[in-house]
């Protein structure tokens, strides 16, 4: 009789640790059916290279120098070298064909923004589309204004640029064409009535100079550029070409939307890597971003180096953001067919 319970208890433990064992295992194994083990494999591998980040535009602009800024952080956070690397060419386009090279898992994340995965795919034939890249997080929205220098054209409003487009060609300031400013600006004053026609800027500080020396009638560059002109009085902003208006530390700028133009481009910065990339090695990288955009000494250098204001979001959050500007920009480029 003892003999016999002693079985049954014996077969209880047993059943119990199995059952234990069991779950604990399901504990340790992710959604795809690898153990974490196997993730955490994919994520020390990540970590015995050097991380690049592959920016598109010169060494000394803003993007390169907050990118140079972030790295630092961001090396003492990853515990590895952050190296950043400039490919330029045709406005970001030649970074991002490249960047296709890269196989998922890859150490080189791609600094880019929603002009170059929404509208240049939409508006131009290239070799990437948005689907090849997965971006984990955000930097920053630019909004952009169109400016005037009344001393050099008479213009200081809405109201005064349609006057002058009833009677004159208008020479705009921009980035060139197959970007959303141009296409914006071609089709507010095109609406407007007038014949007009670009001089191309390589920088918005070009484009400014440009303004005020009476080279372009209006232009559009990045609200944050501007303020240092429109404080010292050379330059005044018309409208923000946003769905809303713009009240922040720039001052009070009217939407282009009061004025009846339907013509957004708020662009947002981000940091993407090759599709297919392991969970565990976006999660690492969005931390990582995360903790440094949250330190504060990061903040007060930043802040130092220039003036920004800052939006990060993750991968999901930069999707919604991304459909909606896939919205506004087809729309955009049907216009301009």
């Amino acid at each position: 009789m003892k003999q016999k319970s002693f079985i049954v208890i014996l077969g209880i433990i047993m059943i119990f640790t199995w059952s234990c064992s069991g779950r604990n295992n399901a504990g340790n194994t992710s959604e795809s059916g690898e153990k974490s083990e196997g993730s955490s494999k994919v994520v020390e591998n990540f970590l015995k290279e050097p991380l690049y980040i592959i920016v598109p535009y010169a060494a000394g602009g803003g993007a390169d120098i907050a990118n140079r800024v972030i790295a630092g952080y961001l090396a003492d956070e990853l515990g590895t070298e952050v190296v950043v690397e400039n490919v330029l060419g045709a406005g970001g386009i030649v970074a991002a064909t490249q960047y296709l090279t890269e196989k998922p898992n890859t150490n080189r994340v791609l600094f880019t923004n929603s002009s170059l995965l929404s509208y240049i795919p939409l508006s131009q034939k290239t070799k990437f589309t948005r689907d090849d890249y997965e971006p984990f997080f955000s930097l920053q929205v630019i909004q952009f204004a169109l400016y005037a220098a009344p001393s050099s054209s008479g213009i200081d409003s809405m109201e005064s640029l349609k006057k002058y487009a009833g009677e004159n060609r208008i020479v705009f300031g921009g980035p060139g064409h197959g970007t959303p400013l141009h296409s914006i600006q071609s089709n507010i004053y095109t609406q407007m009535g007038a014949d007009n026609d670009t001089v191309t800027y390589d920088n918005g500080n070009q484009g400014i100079v440009n303004l005020i020396s009476g080279d372009t009638t209006v232009m559009s560059t990045a609200i944050s550029l501007a303020d240092q002109f429109v404080q010292e009085g050379s330059i005044v902003p018309l409208a923000i070409l946003s769905a809303n208006d713009y009240d922040g530390i720039y001052g009070k700028i009217t939407s282009i939307k009061n004025y009846g133009y339907e013509l957004y481009n708020d662009m947002l910065t981000m940091y993407a890597i090759r599709k297919g990339t392991d969970p565990e090695i976006i999660n690492l990288l969005y931390g990582a971003f995360d903790r440094v955009m949250n330190n504060e000494t990061f903040k007060a250098e930043m802040a130092k180096a220039q003036s920004a204001e800052y939006r990060n979001m993750n991968g999901r959050e930069i999707s919604i953001f991304l459909d909606e500007m896939d919205k506004i920009n087809k729309v955009l480029v049907e216009g301009n067919k």
